[in-house]
């Protein structure tokens, strides 16, 4: 379990509050005990509390490319992994780590947001493109890990829990509402809902991109009967397991 962070503007503006990310980080430290570590400038900021359990030595987030223009910050593990180091190794990319994470990095240069649907794991993950001003969130398909964010004035705040966004002084401590309804009939709250108005939760399998023409959320992958996919795999077997229980024959009484 680490904890992931991050404050960007949309329209090149500085960050009304850029001291509030080290706040950020404060109120997720329980997440990554093992370090800490946030990069940017005045218009965007994104770090991560890391729980060191793989690459113990050279797996620091966030991770940057060669020239310093992608920055990326992930919660959770990639299992393939070792096919895309290997694919991103013959294609010349200078890893500087050996863990899973770093992957993707080189994949979002080859391939922009849609490198997301590639990855195969659990995972909360932010990219930022310096040059292009974009945005990149994405969750992983079953949706173990948790990310959430809000908007607020052109700024795109994100984070895996949502004490994380309440140390900005802007941003409203309201009920939403509909989520108040939502758990009263369910018992919890579905994404992309939270309690908190003006705060969303990213959905499971879903990709969202920020930019200064707006924000889009779309779902970045449906799955076949027939995928490979470690995730899918899982789930179909446990669904598949709960209905070949549920189907065999019972003795009256």
């Amino acid at each position: 379990m680490c904890g992931i962070f991050g404050a960007v503007s949309l329209q090149g503006a500085p960050l009304k509050y850029s001291q509030c990310v080290a706040a950020m980080a404060a109120a997720l430290a329980h997440r990554g005990p093992d370090g800490e570590q946030i990069v940017g400038h005045e218009r965007a900021r994104i770090g991560a509390r890391r729980l060191a359990i793989m690459d113990l030595t050279t797996g620091d987030q966030p991770f940057r490319s060669p020239d310093g223009s992608v920055w990326m910050v992930c919660n959770g593990e990639i299992y393939n992994a070792p096919e895309l180091r290997r694919e991103c190794t013959q294609a010349g990319y200078p890893f500087r780590s050996t863990g899973d994470i770093e992957t993707i990095v080189p994949l979002y240069e080859r391939l922009g947001p849609d490198a997301v649907g590639r990855l195969d794991g659990m995972f909360g993950l932010a990219l930022w493109d310096d040059r292009l001003r974009r945005l990149v969130l994405a969750r992983d398909r079953a949706g173990e890990k948790p990310l959430f964010w809000s908007q607020i004035d052109g700024e795109l705040r994100f984070a895996s829990e949502i004490q994380a966004l309440l140390v900005f002084p802007d941003q409203p401590r309201r009920v939403n509402p509909v989520a108040a309804e939502l758990y009263a009939a369910l018992g919890y709250v579905p994404a992309p809902h939270t309690l908190f108005a003006g705060i969303s939760k990213l959905p499971p399998a879903h990709l969202l991109v920020a930019d200064h023409a707006g924000v889009t959320l779309r779902r970045y992958c449906v799955r076949s009967s027939g995928s490979s996919c470690r995730t899918c795999r899982w789930a179909c077997s446990r669904v598949a397991g709960s209905t070949r229980r549920c189907s065999r024959p019972r003795r009256p009484g």
